[in-house]
């Protein structure tokens, strides 16, 4: 048992080295000292951990460990264990979700039970990703240890173990509204993913402002006066929020195969002190994807607005001028209309004034809402040297190859660049179009099928010509020191 690892059940790596590495300590008065679980402590909860798979064949739990945690603070090893296997043999929903499609189905609910009775605050919390499944991990997975302090999380076990779940449900909506309410505005505004929300959360509630006695009885189990005589609950109670899970896990088994529960990848950063509000890329969620599409040098980045047609006005000379220090950037554009319609483009050398075409092929176009796609350039496309493809004659890459005697072209056309003083481009087509074209004062955009691509469906609905919102540009910053990527000197060579 000494060599044993730790289960996990589903917490995650990260969530379990937080857990073992950095337990909050109740030692003084201000409940913030971080010390690791002893080594005695990790091989008791080992121990148990063991054997509730091998003796109750959990395999995915991911509340476990944090609970085992606790119960091993105040009771040994086996009555530990003895609590556990009582959770799980009575009903195991009513504590514990056992499964995927449980978590799945906790997560759904617990979305919707915020948007019943915090409305205001669920449509933040889901612009930013903190009510998907990765983003309730602190609830959901760690029990609110990464936001209480011990003696509060305590205090909600002593109910847990009487009302399950729903103490879970009940007191995690209520904290995430009364911590909205009292986030500033301006912290409010640099809430930009789930981490900075939850962080927000943590440092109201170890400050002078919570008084949890007063959250607990007033707020989470207070009940809110109607006209009438009577009051009406303002949490619904046991049966409507079981039932409500009940039906959730129908959906949850749909889609568990498509819905990630683990951070195996996390979104873009944003530069939140910038001088310009961002806007076509705040959520969480959209900027997730664009790190699963982006090169791997580029997916633990953040990105940091340069050009914005709100703010820099709609003409080409200061789009180039905007991103005359950047190689590698992200173009993104809100396409006018009924429905919400974000397309883009990302560039691997600099925008500028360059009609005879650059670029290479790991640029791509993309459509970010709705339904997700990026459109890259497919090596190997084979097409005939006779082709037309405009008036452009620079190729960034033609190979010739003897097959059967026959020679056959291939030409890496599909992501060209192309940019002047009435318009830019990415994508050529044939016959002088362009996968995404974009005119002089950035107002208009057509959109064709371009060469080694099957981008004819990038802004959807057979549109080929559209009207164009808002523009931004965004370079990429370094995590580690905050530096740009690829920053380009724009003197270089200009006395040369």
């Amino acid at each position: 048992m000494d060599r044993a690892e730790v289960i996990d059940f589903g917490l995650g790596h990260d969530n379990l080295m937080e857990l073992l590495y950095n337990l909050k300590s109740s030692s003084n008065n201000n409940d913030t000292t971080t010390l690791p679980i002893s080594n005695k402590g990790i091989q008791s909860l080992t121990k148990v951990l063991h054997a509730a798979r091998d003796s109750l064949g959990l395999e995915f739990c991911p509340l476990l460990p944090d609970l085992s945690c606790y119960l091993l603070s105040y009771m040994p090893e086996s009555y530990a264990y003895a609590t556990i296997r009582q959770m799980v043999v009575n009903d195991s929903s009513y504590y514990l979700p056992l499964s995927r499609v449980q978590y799945l189905a906790w997560c759904k609910t617990f979305a919707d039970l915020m948007y019943r009775c915090f409305p205001q605050t669920a449509s933040v919390m889901e612009g930013i990703g903190a009510l998907d499944p990765i983003g309730l991990v602190p609830i959901l997975k760690r029990l609110f240890t990464p936001l209480l302090r011990r003696k509060h999380v305590l205090r909600i076990l002593d109910i847990y173990t009487r009302e399950g779940s729903h103490v879970i449900f009940r007191i995690g909506t209520t904290l995430c509204c009364l911590a909205h309410a009292h986030l500033g505005e301006s912290v409010r505004e640099h809430c930009n993913n789930a981490a900075v929300f939850w962080e927000g959360v943590r440092r109201f509630t170890h400050s002078k402002h919570f008084k949890f006695d007063i959250f607990l009885h007033h707020q989470a189990y207070g009940v809110q006066k109607s006209m009438r005589i009577l009051t009406r609950p303002i949490f619904p109670n046991r049966d409507v929020v079981s039932r409500l899970i009940s039906t959730n896990e129908t959906w949850a088994e749909e889609n568990v195969s498509t819905i990630s529960i683990h951070e195996d990848k996390k979104p873009l950063g944003l530069v939140v002190d910038g001088m310009y509000p961002m806007e076509l890329v705040k959520a969480s969620g959209d900027r997730l994807q664009l790190a699963q599409w982006l090169p791997p040098t580029l997916q633990s980045t953040k990105l940091d607005l340069v050009y914005s047609s709100n703010h820099h006005g709609r003409s080409l000379d200061m789009f180039y001028r905007c991103c005359s220090t950047s190689r590698h950037t992200l173009t993104v554009m809100e396409v006018l209309g009924s429905e919400q319609r974000v397309i883009g483009m990302y560039a691997t050398q600099t925008w500028h004034n360059n009609p005879n075409g650059y670029g290479d092929g790991e640029c791509f176009l993309f459509r970010l809402k709705p339904n997700p796609e990026c459109f890259r350039y497919s090596i190997g496309k084979k097409t005939s040297h006779n082709n037309n493809i405009g008036s452009f004659d620079t190729i960034d890459a033609t190979h010739q190859q003897h097959d059967g005697g026959d020679i056959v072209e291939e030409e890496d056309a599909g992501q060209l660049m192309i940019s002047s003083r009435t318009f830019i481009s990415m994508g050529v087509g044939e016959g002088g179009a362009s996968g995404l074209r974009i005119n002089e004062d950035l107002t208009r955009g057509s959109t064709s099928k371009s060469i080694g691509s099957d981008n004819d469906v990038l802004v959807g609905d057979g549109v080929e010509v559209f009207d164009i919102g808002l523009v931004e540009v965004y370079r990429f910053i370094r995590e580690v020191d905050n530096m740009p990527v690829d920053k380009v000197d724009p003197w270089k060579g200009l006395f040369d």
